[in-house]
């Protein structure tokens, strides 16, 4: 999965690459297609809220879910960013914990969890019990 992840940013950085070299989304197509990127089911790419282009390769489908897992993670910190910078937080070293009030008393709550701040989030290190490869960690994804 991590090899999904990591040729999904490849060829987003390809799209980059594209745009910047007046190259065409369809000429990314043509690559995708030709098999220089492997594993990609999907491009869409939205401009202004607007659907702009949509092209689905191999198994691919606009009713096919995918499991994008990781790709999320900088979808959030980019969305988080932006809630940092319109001052919905002050900062990455907010405190999670107040954001979650509603569920108190929180169970098996510890002065590690109280002390969980939104940078830990962002990089993955809240020092959640969580091991990809050991699934019986409480977080494995799988489970």
């Amino acid at each position: 999965m991590i090899l999904r992840t990591i040729i999904l940013v490849c060829a987003v950085l390809t799209l980059a690459a594209a745009a910047r070299s007046n190259a065409t989304m369809d000429e990314m197509a043509a690559a995708i297609d030709r098999g220089d990127f492997k594993d990609i089911t999907s491009v869409l790419v939205l401009k202004n809220g607007e659907l702009v282009f949509e092209r689905y390769f191999g198994e691919g489908a606009r009713n096919r879910l995918n499991n994008t897992r990781s790709v999320t993670k900088t979808v959030a910190n980019l969305a988080l960013g932006v809630a940092i910078e319109q001052g919905v937080f002050e900062n990455a070293d907010a405190k999670v914990m107040p954001f979650f009030r509603a569920y108190d008393p929180i169970q098996n709550m510890t002065a590690d969890k109280a002390d969980i701040r939104l940078k830990d989030l962002m990089t993955m290190s809240s020092a959640f019990d969580c091991n990809d490869n050991d699934q019986t960690t409480p977080g494995y994804e799988d489970k």
